[in-house]
């Protein structure tokens, strides 16, 4: 997510926040259009927060699930 998030605020102080959004928008498609200003306004704000619903989205979104037959179980 920090690499997600690095690049959209790179986009948005050298091209703005329209660009911004169109690159959030296509590597993360499942965000509606107000998700994608809310989310580029986020990380624009000196805190730099996503909301947590945005960011699970994302993050189901970006992050593969886990293969359970790769997994380890430790059994005491």
């Amino acid at each position: 997510m920090d690499d997600l998030h690095d690049e959209i605020r790179a986009v948005a102080g050298t091209r703005g926040r329209v660009p911004a959004m169109r690159v959030l928008r296509q590597r993360v498609p499942a965000l509606s259009p107000a998700q994608v200003n809310e989310y580029v306004t986020a990380l624009g704000d000196g805190d730099g927060d996503v909301p947590a619903h945005l960011a699970d989205v994302a993050t189901a979104q970006l992050v593969p699930p886990a293969d359970p037959v790769l997994s380890v179980r430790t059994i005491r």
